[in-house]
């Protein structure tokens, strides 16, 4: 048997590796066990235009775009599979999303400028690919867009800083909100015994805020699962106000959201179901809030965009399996369930 609050987790295909898992008889019988047959049968490819990798400026790419013949696709996962929708007793009653759109840095621009220059040699060919390729410019990218400390840059602590941004509203909330919880959400530079992270700059700005050392934790810090119940339960009876953490650690059966006011996203998971894991710490039965808050931070021109569009893309592609229904044959686009 599988459980799961994300039956999809990144892309369309986890619906053929589930039914090849589940289903395997039924998918041969109907010569759908080999995945190009499968994206024949049940997707769409078309030519779209997307923000480029670099940012600088947008490229016609393939993409799917689109799922068809979705009442056989449905019936035949039917077989297999029960789908429950959350139930909104007590949840939150309020959630408000809040957009903090910063303008990018000087600095930031050039190093941007630089990204373009080696995307451009990768698509032509000119750089071997060991020596730098796609994979390698999206991580830069996505390490710049969070601090150019991590791309070997200068980053100074001003309004073109998320983690200025960040700090600002954490201390805003934790004052506004007495007894009330946050968590910081980060994947990237997560705790280190030396040079530069993240994590540690945080740490040293929030208590800089005037909020006490004893009141803030890493959930990096507890190695197992005993002492993390322990935090656990230590935020939720106020004592922790401030937890940081990566999506993998803290995402996934973290129970905290007792007096849980704010999640802050300072930068962008690669899989919905990511972001689905994220968010569920603070819309989950229990939390005594009836408003709560989700600050997205965005350094405007940055890697941010790219990925934002990418989680977007994916999120379409499951809302449009989860929302299909027997009289609907393709669905393209469902923006009331799009990041």
């Amino acid at each position: 048997m599988f459980a799961t609050g994300t039956p999809l987790s990144n892309s369309i295909s986890d619906t053929y590796n589930m039914q090849m898992y589940l289903q395997y008889e039924d998918l041969k019988k109907r010569n759908l066990n080999q995945f190009d047959n499968w994206v024949k049968m049940f997707a769409r490819v078309e030519a779209v235009c997307e923000i480029d990798v670099d940012t600088s400026g947008f490229r016609m790419v393939n993409r799917f775009t689109r799922f068809v013949n979705l009442p056989e696709l449905s019936k035949l996962f039917s077989k297999v599979s029960v789908f429950y929708a959350m139930a909104v007793v007590d949840l939150p009653e309020r959630c408000e999303y809040k957009n903090c759109l910063i303008d990018r840095s000087a600095e930031l621009t050039d190093y941007m400028q630089s990204l373009y220059t080696r995307t451009e040699n990768i698509r032509l060919g000119k750089v071997a690919k060991y020596k730098d390729n796609m994979l390698k410019v999206t991580t830069d990218g996505r390490k710049a867009a969070l601090d150019m400390r991590l791309a070997g840059g200068c980053q100074p602590y001003d309004e073109h800083n998320k983690l200025f941004v960040c700090v600002k509203n954490v201390a805003q909330i934790y004052r506004r909100y007495p007894g009330c919880t946050q968590l910081v959400f980060c994947d990237i530079s997560t705790p280190q015994n030396s040079s530069f992270n993240v994590y540690g700059e945080l740490r040293r700005r929030i208590i800089g805020e005037g909020i006490p050392a004893k009141e803030i934790a890493f959930i990096h810090s507890y190695k197992n699962e005993e002492q993390k119940q322990e935090l656990y339960q230590r935020v939720n009876e106020g004592e922790v106000r401030v937890l940081l953490g990566s999506t993998f650690k803290l995402g996934i059966g973290a129970n905290v959201q007792k007096k849980l006011k704010a999640v802050h996203h300072l930068d962008v998971p690669w899989r919905p179901a990511d972001m689905v894991q994220r968010e569920g710490r603070i819309m989950r039965r229990g939390n005594s809030n009836d408003e709560v808050f989700i600050f997205r931070y965005i350094i405007k021109g940055s890697f941010d965009s790219y990925s934002w569009q990418i989680l977007e893309n994916k999120q379409k592609f499951i809302s449009q399996f989860l929302s299909g229904t027997e009289y609907q044959r393709s669905i393209e686009d469902l923006e009331n369930v799009e990041l």
